[in-house]
């Protein structure tokens, strides 16, 4: 639900275990209406959804793509972000350090976010007053990217996923932003670290200006800020004892968005106080 003229507060998805599209359709149509009557919510009800690669596939079909913009009308829901993080199953397995793969080093991972991309303006076209968000891995597992190669590589194709976006834009008038979620052990685990990765990589005008001539997109790096920024977790956050404050701040010296932030686990509980009878 909109909560403010910037800020939807969304039901995410992924809690629940669906790998593959009739997963996920016949669960969002069992769970909303209870939602939603739990909540007593009442006018436009927005819905996080998390599409594995599979699912992500199955929906890129028109007649899926139509059936669920109409469920999505009837139930006057709406879809302003989607999960892009794990690729493949997140329940029921051992997902550990493979949830990162494919990482930004592999074309999959780019073409599956590209397609996710593609599918939320798609599912935002009635909606372009909305800016849609897709979060993702924040590189790729620590240990398995270190050298200065993977970091260009991981560059490379966040800005070609760049391209994506700012050419979807021109043609949809819908505006999609990628959130990279910094995640402890990843490649990007903190907010510094981010910082330095947009700085150096991101927003450099040369690798900007490359990746332009080889996506034929024209771009600037002030595009490239409008759409590439992150995802902040509460929880992954908490973990790194960052002070948000300062991490907000930091972000904000440094001309990168915040494009989404996960509410994912209770910080600190205040105990109320004891009425006496």
């Amino acid at each position: 639900m909109k909560v403010s003229d910037r800020f939807h507060l969304t039901y995410c998805s992924n809690i629940h275990a669906a790998e593959r599209w009739p997963e996920v359709s016949a669960t969002l149509a069992g769970a909303l209406p209870r939602i939603r009557a739990l909540l007593n919510a009442e006018g436009p009800f927005a819905i996080g959804l998390r599409l594995s690669a599979r699912a992500a596939e199955e929906l890129d079909n028109p007649a899926c793509l139509t059936t669920f913009r109409e469920f999505l009308r009837d139930g006057n829901y709406y879809v302003p972000t989607i999960n892009g993080f794990p690729y493949g199953a997140f329940h029921g397995q051992r997902v550990k350090e493979r949830v990162y793969l494919p990482d930004w080093r592999s074309p999959e991972r780019l073409r599956y976010t590209n397609r996710l991309a593609s599918l939320l303006a798609a599912l935002l076209a009635d909606r372009s007053e909305i800016e849609g968000s897709v979060s993702t891995a924040p590189g790729a597992f620590k240990a398995a990217a270190r050298s200065a190669e993977d970091a260009r590589a991981i560059a490379r194709a966040m800005l070609s996923h760049a391209a994506h976006l700012i050419e979807l834009q021109r043609r949809t008038g819908v505006t999609i932003t990628l959130a990279v979620e910094p995640e402890p052990a990843c490649f990007i685990e903190t907010i510094d670290e981010a910082v330095a990765f947009f700085r150096q990589f991101l927003f450099d005008a040369g690798q900007v200006r490359a990746a332009s001539l080889d996506s034929g997109v024209a771009m600037t790096v002030e595009d490239v800020r409008r759409h590439l920024g992150l995802c902040c977790d509460a929880c992954h956050m908490a973990v790194e004892f960052e002070d948000p404050s300062t991490a907000f701040a930091n972000l904000r010296a440094a001309g990168i968005r915040v494009n989404k932030i996960q509410i994912s686990s209770a910080l600190r509980i205040g105990r109320p106080a004891l009425q006496s009878a």
